[in-house]
């Protein structure tokens, strides 16, 4: 739960739940046997541990699926002899232990399937899986610190380093490198200081916070005083050998540059002579180019328009009908008028109303014919795709052709499982005669 599994992400790995066995001191001091114990349990004493013939904690069939939470130096009380274990009350064999696997309790010999390529069993209290035909995408661990600079004096290098992380299965290899290295440098010292110099100031702020051209990139300074009494008290110049200031280039990043739209083309060639037809312009977003981060241009880069509406026989086509200005604009207007004009984030219809051929409602037009919604083909990213076709958008998302235009997907990616942190330990299940607890 920290976080749980979503949209798709993996289980958690490991134990959801530990036990340990409690109040194992007997119920009663005699019960018909000589130890107080019942149920064919034997009583362990402290010097029992000492001694070495038991195990310092009781044996549980809890423990077969749990790590065992034995932290104590010797429990006494009542406890399973050798070789069995406690389970509900009473003392088996491993063989008929439970299994505890994710919150369900397993019976000896019952199978469950953990993901598509492994099976896991129930036997001798323990779950065991069979991954053989499992292959894991490998995971790099976090890059370690870089390395100290191999020299004090100079262009040297650093090292830093990363190692795969998965598990013991059938994997495939890392891709990538497990050590990258960079360049480094160390300011050299030749003794030629006088002495008479104060130290340097701390560096100015930069005069630009970024640049359009690479001969107007920001600086800043630093400086530094002459000691000229020192300079005569030692009987020396009173001129100190060396610049006064210091500057260097600062924050030589580009600006960024957002995005202009070019004028528009000249209306491309009429579709059709007559039956109206269809004319497209574009405009680019190159006046200038996005650069360096900046935005893009807001709007439709493509107008389609009316050509030539006019019937070429006296009657329209079949699949069309005449209407006039004023019916178009009691319709609602000409757009959109074809299916291009669906793809309404990077085109523009800008058709008026006219005298002339309209497809009829519901209809647009392709090619010179009209054709329904469902089979108008989509404009997406400078491509034409066909309707219902499907492409990738990003690693979790496809974006398919319905209806003229492109409808993308933007459901977040998958976020594997983490563990919380363990509980507080359960009330023991028994008061005596060994409970257990979780």
């Amino acid at each position: 739960s920290a976080p749980p599994p979503k949209n798709g992400g993996r289980e958690c790995e490991g134990k959801m739940l530990q036990a340990q066995s409690c109040n194992s001191e007997p119920c009663t001091k005699d019960v018909g046997t000589n130890t107080g114990c019942v149920n064919g349990m034997v009583l362990v004493t402290q010097a029992d541990c000492q001694t070495g013939k038991v195990e310092l904690c009781p044996p549980t069939c809890s423990q077969l699926s749990f790590p065992s939470n034995c932290t104590v130096a010797c429990v006494v009380g009542c406890r399973c002899p050798y070789g069995l274990f406690l389970q509900e009350g009473g003392c088996v064999n491993a063989s008929q232990c439970f299994c505890h696997w994710h919150g369900q309790t397993l019976q000896p010999g019952q199978t469950v399937s953990r993901d598509q390529c492994s099976t896991c069993v129930c036997r001798d209290g323990q779950i065991s899986c069979d991954n053989s035909s499992c292959v894991a995408t490998c995971w790099w661990s976090a890059w370690s610190s870089w390395s100290p600079c191999d020299v004090t004096c100079g262009l040297g290098l650093q090292q830093r380093y990363r190692s795969p992380v998965n598990p013991a299965v059938t994997q495939q290899p890392c891709l990538g490198d497990s050590l990258e290295a960079r360049h480094c440098f160390g300011a050299c010292s030749f003794g030629l200081t006088d002495g008479l110099w104060s130290k340097w100031t701390s560096w100015s702020e930069c005069s630009k916070t970024c640049f359009h051209h690479v001969n107007d990139v920001g600086f800043r300074r630093r400086f530094r005083s002459c000691n000229h009494t020192l300079a005569a008290f030692n009987n020396e110049t009173s001129t100190c050998v060396g610049d006064s200031e210091e500057q260097e280039p600062c924050n030589t990043v580009h600006c960024p540059v957002n995005g202009g739209w070019s004028a528009w083309s000249q209306w491309s060639k009429c579709s059709a002579k007559c039956d109206s037809g269809v004319q497209i312009r574009e405009r680019f977003c190159n006046s200038p180019s996005p650069l360096h981060g900046g935005s893009k241009c807001p709007g439709p880069h493509i107008q389609t328009g009316d050509c030539n509406s006019h019937p070429c026989s006296g009657t329209c086509p079949q699949g069309m009908m005449y209407m006039t200005a004023a019916e178009c604009e009691a319709q609602g207007g000409a757009c959109p008028r074809v299916c291009l004009d669906m793809t309404v984030s990077e085109v523009q219809c800008a058709t008026s109303c006219y005298d002339g051929c309209y497809c009829a409602p519901g209809f647009y037009l392709l090619n010179r014919s009209c054709v329904p919604l469902s089979q108008c083909p989509c404009y997406h990213q400078g491509q034409v795709y066909d309707a219902n076709t499907t492409l990738p958008n990003d690693a979790c998302n496809n974006c398919t052709c319905i209806n003229g235009d492109m409808e993308c997907g933007s459901s977040p990616c998958p976020v594997d499982c983490g563990w919380s942190s363990w509980t507080q330990w359960s009330a023991c299940s028994r008061t005596c005669d060994v409970g257990v607890r979780r």
